[in-house]
């Protein structure tokens, strides 16, 4: 096993170095699609639906449609759903409290249902599902989302501080991922820095975009772009990286918590721009999916990695250096119109 994690290190220096299999709390019995609990005598009359996800859970946009799937399971049952990310962790529960908060969704948001864990830990009927990802969907989206996930004082306070740059001029929003994305086994691709250009050249001409608000965790990415497109460039100050994937370093107080918050910010920001580019992300998904501006959203599809993890590591640096047409990344580009995507 110390062989397998001290190699996994070396061949994956960008993936998130956490023990990802946090123990369970003692009373979860792991039971295929959930099980009933009795916690205490209180709220007889009403029945909880406890959300969590195990092994830490992955990305936060990832951590947030699971969410969202579970809220509708629960309210088509009847059953009011809270969100446990303090018993269950996550990858951005921080030590200290957060606005007096330890429960890591309570960082961002209120609770869905409007009832507090500590109140349904201590209720008479609860279920807990098994921590798997369900297939339950909201079929309008943005309003589900303005509904149901209320943002806490700090993230609408970082929004506003971008909104009006961001809102002033016709702007093409671009989601540039990289690192663990092009080397997780059954990952998409994210798109190389030439289609980026390509692509984002060829936008803003036909739809008489004038800047780019920018979203990426590379530094190397954002000086790119910023040689490129010069003061047409706009981007938050979130923190970035340099090869090194932003989850194993410490470099201020709450740094987890502050990455949670710089990801849903920059992701509603990008909701509010005139066009999106980007690969298949949870955040430019998040954006396309709750956006009354976009004109636009265009995804490039450069496919998926292999399954196995040492065909994965090589498969990206290959792919990125054959023509398209010999195996390399194919640069799809599909639009969709405005609420046309799902």
């Amino acid at each position: 096993m110390r062989f397998k994690t001290a190699a996994r290190r070396i061949l994956f220096p960008c993936f998130v170095r956490d023990e990802m299999n946090v123990p369970l709390p003692e009373w979860y019995r792991e039971v295929p699609g959930g099980s009933w609990y009795s916690f205490g005598p209180e709220n007889p009359d009403r029945a909880f639906y406890v959300i969590w996800r195990p092994h830490r859970g992955a990305g936060f946009f990832s951590n947030f449609t699971q969410v969202v799937t579970h809220i509708v399971a629960a309210e088509r049952r009847g059953l009011v759903p809270v969100v446990d990310q303090l018993n269950f962790p996550t990858l951005y529960n921080v030590a200290e409290p957060v606005d007096g908060r330890r429960n890591a969704w309570e960082y961002y948001f209120e609770q869905p249902g409007g009832v507090s864990l500590e109140e349904v830990y201590r209720s008479a009927r609860v279920f807990v599902p098994d921590g798997n990802y369900p297939t339950d969907f909201p079929e309008d989206y943005r309003t589900f989302f303005e509904t149901h996930f209320p943002l806490r004082p700090a993230v609408a306070e970082r929004i506003g501080r971008y909104r009006e740059a961001v809102t002033a001029k016709r702007t093409l929003g671009i989601h540039f991922r990289g690192k663990e994305m092009n080397y997780a086994p059954r990952h998409r691709f994210a798109p190389t820095a030439a289609q980026i250009f390509r692509f984002a050249d060829r936008l803003m001409e036909e739809h008489a975009l004038e800047q780019i608000f920018l979203v990426t965790e590379e530094e190397c990415y954002r000086e790119a772009m910023a040689r490129r497109y010069g003061a047409r460039l706009l981007c938050t100050d979130a923190f970035r990286s340099r090869r090194v994937n932003s989850y194993n370093l410490s470099p201020r107080p709450a740094h987890r918590y502050l990455l949670g918050l710089e990801i849903l910010a920059d992701a509603e920001l990008l909701a509010l721009c005139t066009g999106l580019l980007a690969s298949d992300t949870g955040p430019a998904s998040h954006a396309a999916r709750r956006s009354r501006s976009l004109e636009f959203a265009a995804f490039i599809d450069n496919g998926v990695n292999a399954g196995n993890y040492l065909a994965a590591r090589f498969l990206w640096p290959l792919k990125r250096i054959l023509p398209a047409g010999f195996g390399g990344l194919p640069g799809r580009l599909r639009i969709f119109g405005p609420g046309e995507f799902r």
